[in-house]
């Protein structure tokens, strides 16, 4: 419905809207009630368990997949080198839920039928985004940031020399195995 008014040379439009009463569904609002209170009755039953965290732990074993080298001079990056693993080489972290670390490197020596291992123990802790291990045969602490996305993991660490002008970065990309 529109009317049209006139004053004093003007002309206004007047739009009247008809309000149709909202009835109300006795039954479509039960039913949203009985719904939600079952979804409050079911909310104990589902929560985050252990399982669910376990998802995002380090613990377990990591296959080496890449690493990257940077060298940096006066905090300068000079170099850059990608590695792989050539086919026959291992390369492994573990992490055990008692806080305790082992690297195994296995190789076979250029030109030789001759096989290279090599074994380090450490303990672990996590602080934030960093691991910092505690290696029975050195004087120092190791520290390296981590990123764990999934079953991958990105560990970063620094090696500075005592100069201090020159610094190594390693990038390992490992896998969960």
């Amino acid at each position: 419905m529109e009317k049209l008014l006139k004053s004093e040379g003007m002309a206004f439009k007047v739009v009247l809207i008809k309000i149709i009463p909202y009835q109300i569904n006795k039954n479509n609002i039960m039913k949203k009630v009985m719904y939600v209170c079952l979804m409050v009755a079911m909310m104990p039953f589902v929560s985050c368990d252990k399982e669910d965290d376990e998802v995002d732990s380090i613990v377990g074993v990591w296959e080496e997949i890449s690493e990257i080298k940077n060298e940096y001079t006066n905090g300068v990056l000079e170099k850059t080198k990608n590695y792989t693993l050539d086919e026959g080489k291992i390369a492994e972290i573990e992490f055990k839920s008692d806080n305790t670390y082992k690297e195994y490197f296995s190789y076979q020596i250029d030109g030789s039928t001759e096989i290279d291992e090599e074994t380090f123990y450490a303990t672990y802790e996590i602080v934030d985004n960093k691991i910092i291990y505690d290696y029975a045969d050195e004087d120092e602490l190791t520290e390296t940031t981590f990123v764990l996305k999934g079953d991958i993991l990105v560990l970063t660490s620094l090696n500075p020399y005592e100069d201090g002008k020159f610094v190594e970065e390693f990038i390992t990309t490992y896998r969960r195995k």
